[in-house]
């Protein structure tokens, strides 16, 4: 478990185990200069170590062999990523090399890091806060500029010094009624109602705006769910190869040639978006596989946030393809946007699209911009601050739970009840808000956070 031992020794390979020009091994704990220096060459004197300088150094090996010519940064304690004696080794990317130095390094006393245990450490020791650390491991997994964004602000603290304004708000609203509470000799003055009952409503449309921005805090995190669906052989799949921007999907004049549902990601305007290429919607399919696979496009319909329904420009309008449309907006999520995109704008038109709906030719590409657009648009939010984005589902629970609190404590002043009940009120909203930093986060909570780290970091 994390909570065990964290001043050990600890070693991690940060980097690949694949061939490459350097990789990176990191130590942190104690001893870990002592420890080192029973393979490295030059030994190093703690005591004349400038932090953060590099060193050059040899890997040697029991035997006494030159193993590598490396390249070695300390830090001493305080002043490191964990808060800790830490060495951040540079050597040759070699599997051998790699191999062989975390086997030295394992010998005489370091034992092999656990996921997200470097970043867990820096928690512990205050260099992050729970928030923050969270944010280290959501900048490692950013793959678009939005992710990114998000992830730096929360890194820096935006989100923590709002839950900081938060957690002050609620402590000045609850020492007014303790020091109530407590006045048994009625030695201070009757509380304001009305000054009081207002600092509690500004109190719950702060942190109420802070937990809606969830909605588009999450579609950036998590990518957005678009599914492309329509009659078989309308332009489906050549539709998804276009916005992936290779061939991910075979294409093919044959009616009902995707049978499975084809997934692939894009990144639009800085979103992700996760684009699902579905079995053509054919009631009258006879093929078992085909069936199958329609079943799998309605289950993806059903937990889609985009649904792109394509229309053929160059077949007329079927009753087959009302009824799919019908189907499809019955079936989607009521939050769910539904796009109607009309395909194949560089053949002979047989009806005249919508006014105002996309058209486009995934051949030449015509309206394919104006299509990604569209899809931008969906995740705009001109309200949306990332200086206070909440990203995280835990966080938005948090934030919810504290809400909640805050709400029953103002129904109850307003109403004149007990301060008693009103302050636990607002202590229940103290702890909810004390999660998100990680002043009151249960163990179990900790160790599901730092398990989705990568080991090294």
């Amino acid at each position: 478990m994390l909570l065990k031992n964290t001043e050990d020794l600890i070693v991690s390979l940060s980097s690949g185990l694949e061939k490459s020009a350097v990789a990176l091994i990191r130590f942190s704990g104690k001893d870990c200069v002592k420890t080192v220096n029973f393979f490295l060459n030059p030994k190093v004197e703690k005591s004349k170590i400038v932090p953060g300088q590099i060193k050059k150094v040899k890997i040697i090996s029991e035997e006494g062999e030159l193993i590598d010519n490396a390249l070695g940064v300390f830090y001493i304690s305080p002043k490191s990523y964990t808060g800790q004696d830490m060495l951040e080794l540079f050597c040759h990317g070699s599997p051998y090399i790699i191999k062989k130095t975390l086997s030295l390094a394992h010998k005489y006393g370091a034992r092999q890091a656990l996921p997200g245990e470097f970043t867990f450490r820096a928690y512990i020791n205050g260099k992050l806060n729970l928030s923050q650390a969270e944010a280290v491991n959501d900048l490692i997994n950013s793959e678009t500029e939005k992710q990114h964004k998000a992830a730096i602000s929360q890194l820096k603290g935006d989100l923590s010094e709002k839950i900081k304004s938060y957690r002050e708000k609620i402590i000045s609203l609850l020492a007014e009624l303790e020091v109530r509470i407590d006045d048994t000799y009625e030695e201070v003055s009757d509380l304001d109602k009305k000054s009081y009952l207002a600092r509690l409503e500004e109190l719950k449309q702060d942190i109420s705006r802070s937990a809606s921005s969830f909605e588009k805090g999450n579609l950036i995190k998590k990518g957005v769910n678009t599914v492309i669906c329509g009659l078989p052989n309308c332009g489906k799949s050549s539709l998804l190869n276009r916005l992936a921007g290779y061939e991910r999907a075979i294409v093919s004049p044959i009616a009902g040639t995707t049978r499975d549902v084809v997934e692939e990601t894009a990144e639009i305007a800085g979103y992700k978006f996760s684009f699902s290429d579905t079995a053509g919607l054919n009631k009258n399919a006879k093929d078992e596989v085909e069936k199958e696979g329609i079943k799998r496009s309605e289950k993806a319909v059903k937990k889609a946030d985009i649904v792109i329904f394509v229309r053929d420009l160059s077949q007329k309008e079927s009753k087959e393809e009302k009824e799919a449309f019908e189907f499809v907006t019955a079936l989607k999520s009521d939050t769910a946007k539904l796009i109607e995109a009309f395909s194949k704008s560089d053949l002979p038109k047989a009806r005249e699209p919508k006014t105002g709906f996309p058209v486009f030719s995934s051949l030449t590409g015509e309206g394919i911009e104006r299509l990604k657009d569209i899809l931008a648009d969906f995740c705009a939010d001109g309200n949306f601050s990332y200086s206070s984005a909440v990203t995280s589902l835990r966080h938005y629970e948090s934030l919810s739970e504290a809400l909640c609190a805050v709400e029953k404590a103002y129904e109850n002043a307003f109403k004149n009840g007990p301060m008693e009940i009103t302050a636990e009120n607002l202590r229940q909203s103290l702890s909810s808000i004390g999660e998100i930093a990680g002043e009151t986060v249960p163990e179990d909570i900790l160790a599901e956070i730092f398990s989705n780290f990568c080991v090294g970091k």
